[in-house]
């Protein structure tokens, strides 16, 4: 039954919502087709392949981290947040989403750095882990010969939690240990932030040769490129060299967010760029590229940009990024604004452009983008619906990274 409040609304804001929702119901269907993709490719790979995951530290700890996460959400304090009406209707099957990730993690059940890395963890429950078992048995989710691996797997990682937990016991150095006299003290927020700074500071603009050796571009505008292999006019060569030199110390380089470009080591107005999510939002930890080309008409005219990460053109994460990699913004001219927030040939730059994507559409609450939708906020129905829209693109963008 629909509710007074929607009764009470305009029937052309209706159709545009419904139109909305609609949108993100094939969003979530794609989303979710996705996961449940990337799901049983890992869980292929894990069963049949495990020597790579477990050779390399590093990678051990991502599996680790992976299952960690997804363990939390589907058997946690959260898990009753994640009901979901018609649940078949989107190809959302808790159950079955659970059985592949305990199998994965099974899987790598007898490699010791992969329980070692476990034990480490700082994510790690054993109350979780409990959990997940009895959920895993009294649901049948899983053959009882994988359940009793998965037990014998966790509670081989509860010993060694509580063997190093014991006083007595802290002479035994395991190697996830440290030794407390040796170890470098923690850094503090001020010294990480200038380490990342350091160690990342020459790698914010670069040239690279982005041409294939038939002649053709590794880049979104191809076409254009080759289309445009003239002489580049003195007033979007002058532009374009200014930009460049800016680009050494003008772009966000935290780590909360940074921005990378790369431009073509034989023309200029060939560039990609990587956007770092910013921490707070549901882009946090997910790395964004963008493939863009300044034509012919530049700086009269604005640059192209066209995202690339979106899963081959099946995952819209925001209102202002469309699956075909459409950006909206009103720099660009993709997007109405006012008169002051639009292309300026004088003062606006590619640095402005990838900031206002940054700041404005990788945002905390990127709901709020969609048109009609910011009247929502601070309300009740504002606030549930960006939120959830906050929890679908947080687990995407987790799977995808």
């Amino acid at each position: 039954m629909e509710s007074p409040d929607w009764n009470t609304q305009a029937l052309d804001v209706r159709d545009k919502r419904e139109r909305y929702y609609q949108g993100q119901e094939r969003s979530a269907r794609a989303f979710m087709a996705l996961a449940n993709a990337i799901m049983d490719f890992l869980l292929s790979l894990s069963k049949n392949l495990t020597e790579p995951f477990i050779r390399s530290p590093g990678m051990v700890q991502k599996v680790v981290s992976m299952l960690l996460w997804f363990l939390g959400r589907l058997c946690g304090p959260q898990m009753s947040s994640l009901a979901v009406k018609n649940p078949e209707r989107y190809g959302y099957n808790p159950k079955e989403l659970l059985g592949k990730i305990v199998s994965i993690g099974t899987s790598f059940s007898s490699s010791t750095l992969f329980i070692d890395t476990m034990a480490a963890d700082m994510d790690y429950s054993s109350e979780l882990m409990t959990k997940t078992y009895s959920i895993i048995v009294s649901r049948k989710i899983l053959p009882s010969y994988e359940s009793d691996k998965f037990r014998s797997f966790f509670e081989k990682v509860n010993s060694i939690v509580t063997s190093n937990a014991k006083p007595e016991e802290k002479d035994t150095v395991t190697p996830m240990q440290i030794d407390s006299e040796t170890a470098a003290p923690p850094l503090s927020n001020e010294e990480a932030e200038q380490l990342y700074k350091d160690t990342l500071a020459e790698l914010i603009f670069d040239a690279v040769d982005m041409k294939r050796p038939d002649g053709t571009y590794i880049h979104h505008y191809n076409d254009n490129i080759l289309n445009n292999m003239g002489t580049i006019s003195k007033q979007k060569m002058q532009k374009l060299n200014k930009e460049c030199n800016m680009m050494g110390t003008d772009l966000p380089l935290t780590r909360s967010s940074s921005i990378f470009i790369r431009v073509d080591s034989e023309r200029l107005d060939v560039m990609k760029a990587i956007i770092t999510g910013p921490n707070g939002t549901p882009y946090a930890y997910g790395v964004y590229q963008f493939d863009i080309f300044f034509p012919p008409t530049y700086p009269h005219d604005p640059p192209l940009v066209n995202l690339e990460t979106t899963g081959n053109g099946t995952v819209r994460f925001n209102p202002n990024l469309y699956t075909d990699g459409k950006v909206c913004l009103s720099l660009l001219g993709t997007w109405h604004g006012e008169q002051d927030s639009k292309w300026n040939p004088l003062k606006s730059t590619i640095i402005q452009v990838l900031i206002s994507i940054q700041g404005f559409i990788l945002c905390d609450e990127p709901y709020y983008n969609e048109p009609s939708y910011e009247a929502q906020k601070g309300t009740k129905e504002g606030d549930e619906a960006s939120a959830a829209y906050n929890k679908i693109f947080s687990l995407i963008i987790f799977v995808m990274r």
